[in-house]
């Protein structure tokens, strides 16, 4: 019993091939069946020759070993050898198994026999021949007499019988039926009619020339398209409004199977040829291969190809932009270039390298955006983006937001995906809509099966349990349908199409089985294709292929049968004008599932572990766009060291595109690998980079555990250690715990300095930030001389190393340094040192290209000029911190540098610019999801309010602040809003509400050790004691405040002390003490130029001189604060400075009654519309009429 797949003669009986497994016993006990089927006669000639010179034995030898090179041939093409005659094969293709495409395989079959001939003779020294007949026909099947065996009989045989016959030497005649069959794909001659045996009337016949395709091109994408009429009507009416410049998103929705990709692929056989068609479909396994898709549309657009050199992919790039002519691109081209991984000029990779990564990426989509509507402005563009539910979040979120800029422009952006997806904001748009696919009607699905079965007539029985097997979904109908064909389960005869009596059982269950059933009858090549390509994904390029199997010239046509048989399909074809890779994709991902989860578990593994390294040597050069694809396949493959390589350089590369959710969870998986195989140096690294992570989002306490864990495995090596501990402290600043973050330094200094034979240049660079940031710290604690000893050891350390300048990590490290020092010079008021400072900053910035650095450096400068009061000196320097932020597409530049842009100009008055300002860095923090910088914006936002009298405003802000230090945990935060807030609330006169948040900030600020915020809060109890008359807990909160000022040395802070002690003395009668005060207070504002300090100042003098009697000297200093007062359009203090003039004139019993008067009502026309209740009551009570009593 010969197997019809393999050709193995199996013993009589069997139930399976011994040789390929193929089910035998269904096949041979038939009584017999009406095919139509494609035969083959071959026959050799030349043996005779032969015969005459050598032994009949090597005679025999020669034929066998001819007849099984031809053999194989037609066991290839999934033929049946019905018998040998003498040096003649008889072959059937259509039966036992039927093929849609059997005159197609038959031909092809022929054709390689002829090339066999030709590679035998060559061999073996010989000159034999072929000549062939085929014939494709009604016959009749089964055993027709021969027990366990199987054959066929009728006309159609005869005929391909006398067609070989007349064959001359190396020719093959084709019959008109095979001919009609297979013109499509075969090119012929035209002989004519000749007269052959048994038949009257002459028969046409045609030769073969040339294969024009390998692959049938009945595929299911060409079948009819049914039941979708008024579907595809809609896409065609949609297009037409992009026609006309009237951009359209539309959603094609419905469940796997049910006709998305066959709708689109009428639609796009009806659209114009003028039009940029761009398709990218999403790969389930590289759902998370960030951008891919994108990438890949421009790279098909540009038509780059992976397997291109640099050079080759820059050419093309070079020449698509030089044709596309639009000048106004260029500053976007360096963005796609280094997004497609092309060739940058060294400036622009400065520039890119000088970017944090959000701000690239940002500036990159807008590149891109800006490309893809120009290249519209040429011709129409139709965007169809297949299993969307599968494409990468990046490529999603980019056309989510590209839809919102199409309305006005001729693109289609056409998206198919499963319902349980969901598009998100592009189905907002007006111009968006959704068509859902659902099952064909029983009426569609039966026309549908007609169109498959070929027939005239389906038994009504049959077309039900289609139906019902099926769920009238078009996919599985075809699969079905088609395989039941296939196996022999379903008979045509007389052009009616039934099922086989008693073969109901055999019918598959799932889908999966239905596939499987003709995944099954592949042979071991075909089946070991289809298999890997599963591992691989559901695109596969043939250079991985022929990487991974030795099948040589085989492959494509392994390839090409696996297409006509309707597994696979070519996405790209190669030609020589196109030097793109060849790449194919499984006509239904379902398919692929179901190869996929039939392989044994070991299977998959080593495949998987064959792919990575194959993508490994043929991508070589591009390796960085398949770190993801790596890491998976190695991680499936138990290639432990290979996946923790590339789960690492996948976060890496999500980092730098400021993915961080996803890069954290890379590294995360990367850690829980080396945790089986411990590697300390590579755990140190990793654990570092998800800490700073952590830190970037805000997760502190994550943070400080990575950290931690850094420190463990780095234990050995000190300056990881050092560098862990550093990390650490870090972390302790940002949440305002400034002692344990003292701590963790000082304990860095310990390990570095138990060994004395670390590098000396990498030591030095980590003692110099443990220096730097004890500084830091120590100015935030108002230690300002420890802060300045610490800044000065960080500069000295480094300019001790003999020529540091000719290395950039120290002139880096150097630059580090001098910004915390330029502060704390900046805070003691010796503005000239701090100035030379980042003088020297901005120096080695620019020698080092960096432009970051060189923007920090200008920030610095405009604080230390605002704090001058050289306001448009400050405002020079934060726009060219803004301009440096802007070039870099730093976000986060720009919203720093609006917001301290905004504190100059509320210093300044103008609020509604400074509002304008400080609204911008918030919107920017929070499309950043920087929590941090949120708060600082509320924080500085609630200043403005505050100073312009808008105290519930300002409360909000100020909360919204205290809230944020809550969840980030940032004790320093949550002190300093306390003290906001009873800022706000002594304004509105709320004093114990002020006192009560103002003992939290003093008590908290004493628990951080800050010794600036036990300054500011005792400063604030002292004003509001003074104000209540509690003048000794006044005298010694102010005194406290005005010891650490000094000792800070704070020249704004102090002045500000200076004044309340001023108004304390005048409280408590002791005049000439006030007037000392004061007047040292009035000169530190005249040399900082802070208005504040001198309406303060010029107010006690007022008081002091009217309680002297000097009414003169008093009205000019009241005069000129209330002037000073009114420039800065601060409304409190404007009203408070016609107040206190109002009301000392009455106290001090002044004759001037309309003076007062015209005071007082200023003063109470600001208190109304800043809502200040206790001060309405007392200035109404001031204005009262004084009565007499009667005597």
């Amino acid at each position: 019993m010969r197997c019809p797949r393999c050709g193995f003669k199996n013993p009589e009986g069997a139930r399976f091939c011994n040789q390929c497994g193929t089910r035998l016993a269904e096949i041979y006990k038939e009584e017999g069946q009406r095919r139509r089927i494609a035969v083959i006669f071959a026959d050799i000639s030349g043996f005779t020759p032969l015969s005459e010179k050598l032994d009949p034995e090597e005679v025999k030898d020669i034929i066998d070993r001819c007849l099984r090179q031809m053999a194989d041939v037609i066991y290839k093409y999934e033929g049946y050898i019905d018998k040998f005659i003498g040096d003649c094969v008889m072959a059937l293709f259509g039966a036992p198994i039927a093929h849609e495409d059997d005159p197609l395989r038959a031909t092809l079959a022929s054709l390689e026999l002829m090339e066999v001939i030709k590679r035998f003779n060559q061999e073996q020294g010989l000159n034999l021949a072929l000549s062939i007949g085929i014939n494709y026909g009604l016959v009749a099947t089964g055993d027709l007499g021969r027990p366990g065996e199987y054959t066929v009989m009728g006309d159609a045989v005869n005929l391909a019988q006398r067609l070989q016959y007349k064959a001359p030497r190396g020719k093959i005649y084709v019959s008109a039926s095979v001919y009609e069959q297979t013109h499509k794909e075969i090119l012929y001659r035209r002989l004519g009619s000749i007269r052959v045996k048994g038949k009257k009337e002459k028969v046409l016949v045609y030769i073969p020339v040339k294969v024009r395709r390998t692959y049938s091109l009945r595929k299911i994408e060409e079948l009819p398209l049914v039941g979708r009429e008024e579907e595809l009507k809609d896409l065609v009416e949609t297009f037409s409004h992009v026609k006309k410049g009237q951009g359209q998103v539309v959603a094609v929705v419905g469940p796997a199977g049910i006709g998305k990709s066959k709708l689109t692929y009428e639609f796009k056989k009806l659209l114009p040829k003028k039009l940029f068609l761009i398709e990218g479909r999403g790969i389930e396994y590289q759902k998370k291969a960030s951008y891919r898709v994108l990438k890949q549309l421009l790279k098909d657009l540009i038509k780059i190809d992976e397997s291109d050199s640099e050079k080759s992919a820059d050419k093309k790039f070079t020449t698509f932009f030089k044709k596309l002519n639009a000048p106004h691109l260029t500053k976007g081209l360096s963005f796609i270039r280094y997004f497609l991984s092309l060739p940058l000029s060294p400036d622009d990779r400065t520039r890119f390298e000088s970017m944090k990564p959000n701000d690239r990426m940002r500036l990159l989509n807008e590149a891109i955006r800006s490309f893809l509507l120009v290249l519209s402005s040429k011709a129409p563009i139709v965007f169809i983006l297949e299993d969307c539910h599968w494409i990468d979040t990046e490529t999603v979120n980019f056309m989510c937001e590209f839809a919102e800029y199409i309305g006005k422009r001729p693109i289609m952006l056409t998206i198919l995906h499963r319902s349980e997806f969901s598009i998100g904001t592009p189905a907002r748009l007006k111009y968006f809509h959704r068509i859902n696919l659902k099952p064909l009607s029983p009426a569609n699905s039966t026309l549908l099966l007609y169109d498959i079965l070929r027939c005239k007539k389906i038994d009504p029985k049959l077309i039900s349990l289609l139906l019902k097997k099926s769920g009238r979904i078009p996919f599985y109908i075809h699969e079905l349908a088609t395989n039941l064909l296939n196996s022999g389960l379903i008979q045509i005869d007389h052009n009616v199409a039934i099922l086989n009596k008693g073969t109901t059982a055999l019918l598959p269950r799932t889908l999966n089985e239905l596939i499987m059933t003709r995944v099954d009858k592949l042979n071991t090549d075909l089946r070991q294709i289809v298999d890997i390509a599963s591992v691989i994904g559901d695109e596969f390029s043939v250079s991985i292929l022929e990487h991974l199997l030795n099948l040589g010239p085989a492959l494509k046509r392994y390839l090409s049968t696996l297409t006509q048989s309707g597994f696979i399909r070519p996405l790209r074809k190669s030609t020589k004008a196109d030097t793109q890779e060849e790449k194919y994709t499984f006509s239904h991902t379902l398919t692929r599932e179901a190869i996929y989860n039939s392989l044994l578990n070991r299977v998959k593994k080593d495949y998987h572990k064959k792919v990575g390294y194959a993508i490994e040597s043929v991508y070589s050069n591009n390796l960085s766009e398949y770190y993801d694809t790596l890491a998976n396949h190695f991680l499936v493959g138990g290639e432990d060291e290979k996946a923790i390589e590339y789960l690492e350089k996948a976060g890496d590369r999500k980092k730098e595109l400021y993915l961080n959710t996803e890069a954290i969870k890379l590294y995360e998986r990367a850690l829980e690998l080396l945790n089986h195989k411990p590697a300390p140096d590579r755990m140190v690294r990793i654990y570092e980079k998800l800490g700073h992570l952590f830190e970037l989002v805000g997760q502190y306490q994550k943070a400080r555990q990575a950290y931690n864990k850094m420190g463990d495995w780095g234990s050995k090596n000190p300056i990881s250690k050092a560098r862990s501990l550093i990390a650490l402290a870090n972390v302790l600043i940002n949440q305002g715990l400034f002692d344990p973050a003292l701590d963790r330094l000082t304990h860095a200094q310990k390990v570095l300095g138990r060994k004395s034979q670390l590098p000396k240049k990498e030591t030095k660079v980590v003692l110099a930030n443990i220096l730097r940031l004890e500084c830091w710290i120590y100015r935030i604690k108002g230690m300002t001389s420890r802060a300045e000893q610490k800044g000065q050891e960080a500069i000295s350390l480094i300019k001790q190393i003999k020529h540091w300048y000719n290395y950039p990590e120290l002139k880096r490290a150097l630059e580090m340094a001098y910004i915390p020092l330029a502060i704390v010079y900046s805070m003691k008021g010796e503005y000239d040192k701090a100035i030379k400072l980042l003088e020297d900053t901005l120096f080695i910035a620019e020698e080092l290209g960096d432009r970051r650095a060189l923007g920090h450096a200008y920030n610095n400068l405009g604080t230390i000029y605002r704090a001058q009061g050289r306001f448009n000196q400050a405002i020079d320097a934060y726009n060219k911190k803004l301009k440096i932020s802007e070039e870099l597409g730093d976000k986060s530049g720009i919203g720093i540098a609006s917001c301290n842009l905004g504190n100059a100009y509320r210093i300044m008055g103008n609020y509604n610019k400074a509002i304008t300002l400080l609204e911008t860095y918030l919107k920017i923090a929070e499309e950043l999801g920087d929590k941090h910088g949120v708060g600082q914006a509320n924080v500085n936002l609630g200043i403005v309010y505050w100073t312009k009298g808008e105290y519930q405003r300002s409360i909000k802000s100020f909360e919204k602040y205290l809230k944020i230090s809550e969840q980030l945990g940032d004790k320093r935060g949550i002190a300093v809003a306390l003290g906001n807030l009873a800022e706000v609330y002594e304004s509105k006169f709320e004093h114990k509400k002020a006192l009560e948040l103002l003992q939290k900030y003093h008590h908290m600020s004493q628990e951080l050790g800050d010794k600036m915020g036990v300054a500011n809060a005792s400063f604030g109890l002292g004003y509001i004691y003074t104000e209540t008359g509690q003048l000794k807990s006044a005298e010694r909160h102010l005194q406290e405040a005005q010891k650490i000022y000094e000792a800070v040395g704070n020249k704004i802070a102090i002045g500000n002390v200076y004044n309340a002690i001023g108004y304390l003395k005048f409280n408590q009668g002791m005049l000439e003490q006030a007037l000392f005060y004061t007047k040292k207070a009035l000169a530190l504002g005249h040399e900082t130029k802070a208005s504040e300090i001198e309406v303060n100042g010029f107010l006690n003098l007022g008081r002091i001189y009217l309680a002297q009697g000097l009414v003169k000297k008093s009205t000019e200093n009241f005069t000129r604060a209330i002037r000073i007062a009114r420039k800065l359009k601060y409304k409190r203090l404007l009203a408070d400075a016609h107040f206190e003039y109002g009301r000392s004139l009455k106290l001090n019993k002044v004759a001037d009654n309309r003076l007062i008067k015209k005071n007082l009502l200023n003063a109470l026309k600001i208190y109304k519309i800043l809502k200040l209740k206790t001060r309405i009551s007392q200035v109404n009570r001031l204005l009262r009429p004084e009565t007499k009593s009667c005597t």
